[in-house]
């Protein structure tokens, strides 16, 4: 039998030493929306596969004669809750930039205000002008 040329992290490890424990916290950030954008997309393949692969079960369980598999089996369930968590993580980011472009626009109104108050022509005025 041939070793196997793949190192694990089991035998990187010094002899005598305690297995490292991973750090408890959330593994995925969801801050990125191009992050976001692929896990939502490979979330919705994974769904289409995993009810694919149901839909086939339950198929060849009827034409055979035994009985149905169990759909908590494909983690469905599992599934749609992680798809959810990324679509309110999304709308939460949404939601964010929306109230700071609306920041951005009062400051113009107020700086065009300032301007208007002071007799000095507004940036467009100029261009205008």
């Amino acid at each position: 039998m041939k070793p196997n040329p793949v190192p694990s992290v089991e035998s990187d490890r010094e002899p005598g030493r305690p297995p490292i424990e991973a750090e408890p916290g959330p593994v995925l950030d969801l801050g990125d929306a191009r992050d976001r954008r692929i896990v939502a997309d490979a979330l919705r393949v994974l769904l289409r596969e995993r009810s694919d692969a149901l839909a086939y079960a339950m198929r060849v369980a009827d034409e055979h004669g035994r009985a149905r598999p169990d759909a908590g089996d494909f983690l469905l369930s599992d599934i749609i809750r992680l798809a959810r968590l990324v679509e309110r993580a999304e709308h939460r980011q949404a939601a964010v930039m929306r109230r700071g472009n609306g920041g951005a626009g009062r400051a113009r109104i107020e700086r065009a205000g300032e301007s208007i108050q002071s007799g000095q022509p507004s940036a467009l005025e100029s261009r205008l002008a």
